[in-house]
């Protein structure tokens, strides 16, 4: 559902952001943000609102202060001060609390927002499957949860004060009016200026607001890249060509933001101008008024003063008018990326034979442009068994452990499983910036006496031995570990959480042959408990399987005991011979 039908949280069409936003989009938006967090929203509006009309009472008590003190004193009068003064001051009191509360909830209302968008991005992502990841550039990713939902919400800054200026406008255009309609006219002759003026700024900065928006994305996709690949960039000398490739789309961003500003700065210098020359009319009329008897000198002031106190809001509101583009094409992407309703939850469907942790059957998965992943898969694993997947590359290994992980639904056919407490390492070891506990533990409970088994099999008792041991920082991503480090690190994280199943991705890659094979013997050492299925492309975690499954172009081309199948597979036999000959392939 698009943007502008605001009773609903629900996405945009496709299509919908290709759409030049408009006023009336904006105005949906805000009536959206306004419903999701009301008390701000009403709070905020109700200080402008006071606010507005404490600033025309400033004018009017400033009026009396001029007619009744001020000028009775240059005539050597000697007037009551206090009560004039003191609703003078009453009045600026007022204006400063109300300013104050709208200003406050301006910003919950902005925040909350916000951290309300951020929140569903970061649930999206949770609740979609790898293929989503695979569909969407990281670069949109992160700019939908960064600065897309932080620009979505910009606007609502000035938006309390905007609103607030509707009760400002009548309350003044009521005084002024009814204090001189000569004067009046002169100062409200400046609206529709301000009217047409707003409507052919938005117009113009339509399409450089987005662009902007589009082009940030494009850069923070090239930074995130840098960053990911930063040891290739240096081994291959590309520093000097991923410079200049991130330059240029630094470059790209600064252009459209200084074509942004080249329009509003065109925008503010007619204001700037216009202004002034208003402030001496005014002034002119008014003389000629006080000169014939028809005002006072402080009815002319007071006029004068409200004009002047009108002039920020009115320009207020032509911000938020400003921020309304950005605002609604920041919702826009982050929308597109909420557009994706999240799969059904894969549920735990039992298997019909105790004996078995999974049961597929006729398990097919599609890729996005209609390629199977998957072809009609028959499979059971025992419980307890340990089960190598092998395949030459795209041969669906990959896939298989993700739909047996539950992160991938399959297209048609039915995944049964006996255990949802699941623990998985993948091709590229995840770990975390901060002390390696962290990391070995993710939050969880876990005891001490399991964390150490972990740390055994998995021959990654070195944490112990680095300068804080296991409160060692290890950076972003784990940069100062190697990656047989960090592949040993993520397996005593799988192993610490002593789940029922244990799917192993090519875990075991980075490592040397030795620190291989102790591994592999720890793990074929240990209590028999766990279901294990590992992806693996080295000799050695072949044979350390009870069986083994090939993959084909994503069928199940041969399955057994390696005794077997070396002596009855061709397809396997060929896997076999080769792998030896390398010791891997990927």
């Amino acid at each position: 559902m698009a943007i502008v039908d605001v009773d609903t949280d629900a996405p945009p069409a496709r299509g919908a952001s290709d759409e030049e936003p408009n006023l009336r989009q904006g105005f949906a938006l805000i009536r959206l943000y306004a419903s999701r967090h009301p008390k701000p929203f009403t709070l905020g509006v109700s200080g402008a609102a006071v606010f507005g009309l404490a600033t025309v009472g400033s004018s009017w008590a400033f009026a009396r202060l001029t007619d009744e003190v001020i000028g009775p004193t240059f005539e050597g009068l000697r007037p009551p001060v206090l009560p004039t003064f003191g609703l003078f001051t009453l009045m600026g009191v007022i204006r400063v609390v109300s300013g104050v509360f709208r200003r406050a909830n301006a910003a919950f209302l902005r925040n909350r927002n916000q951290a309300t968008w951020q929140r569903m991005v970061v649930q999206q992502l949770i609740d979609q499957p790898m293929s989503f990841f695979r569909r969407h550039p990281t670069g949109d990713l992160l700019a939908a949860a960064e600065t897309d939902a932080v620009a979505s919400a910009e606007m609502l800054s000035p938006l309390p004060f905007a609103t607030g200026v509707i009760v400002l406008l009548i309350a003044a255009s009521a005084w002024m009016m009814w204090t001189d309609p000569i004067l009046g006219s002169i100062a409200l002759l400046l609206l529709p200026f301000l009217a047409f003026s707003n409507h052919v700024f938005q117009s113009r900065v339509n399409g450089p607001a987005a662009k902007v928006q589009s082009e940030l994305a494009v850069l923070s996709g090239s930074v995130h890249e840098m960053v990911d690949g930063f040891g290739a960039i240096k081994a291959l000398g590309l520093e000097p060509k991923t410079k200049h490739a991130v330059h240029t789309d630094v470059d790209r961003v600064a252009d459209v933001k200084i074509r942004a500003q080249k329009i509003r700065l065109i925008f503010e210098t007619a204001q700037e101008v216009l202004l002034p020359l208003v402030n001496v009319l005014i002034l002119f009329v008014g003389a000629v008024r006080v000169n014939s008897g028809d005002l006072s000198i402080g009815q002319v002031a007071g006029v004068l003063s409200l004009f002047n106190l009108l002039v920020w809001p009115l320009r207020l509101l032509a911000f938020m008018l400003a921020d309304i583009p950005t605002s609604v094409i920041s919702a826009r992407r982050v929308q597109a990326v909420l557009a994706e309703p999240p799969p059904a939850p894969i549920g735990q469907v039992p298997v019909e034979d105790a004996l078995n942790a999974y049961e597929l059957c006729d398990v097919t998965v599609l890729h996005d442009d209609g390629r199977r992943a998957l072809n009609s898969i028959n499979l059971n694993i025992k419980k307890r068994s340990k089960v190598a997947i092998v395949g030459a590359t795209g041969s669906g290994k990959s896939t298989l452990l993700d739909v047996l992980a539950g992160l991938e639904a399959p297209t048609t056919g039915v995944v049964r499983r006996q255990f949802d407490d699941v623990a998985a390492v993948f091709q590229e070891p995840i770990v975390l910036s901060g002390p390696v506990t962290d990391s070995l533990t993710l939050g969880f409970d876990i005891e001490p006496d399991a964390i150490n088994r972990a740390l055994g099999v998995s021959e990654a008792q070195f944490v112990d031995d680095l300068p804080s041991g296991r409160n060692t920082h290890i950076g972003e991503r784990g940069i100062t570990l190697s990656g047989g480090q960090r592949q040993r690190i993520a397996l005593a994280r799988a192993l610490a959480r002593q789940s029922p199943v244990l799917l192993l991705d090519d875990t075991t890659s980075s490592l040397d042959a030795e620190t291989e094979e102790r591994v592999l013997r720890s793990l074929r050492d240990m209590d028999n408990k766990q279901t294990l299925v590992i992806v693996t492309a080295r000799p050695s975690s072949i044979s350390f399987a009870d069986e083994i499954v090939v993959l084909d172009e994503g069928r199940i081309v041969a399955q057994g005991a390696h005794d077997v199948l070396i002596n009855t597979s061709n397809e396997y036999r060929a896997l076999f011979e080769a792998l030896s000959q390398v010791g891997s392939v990927s």
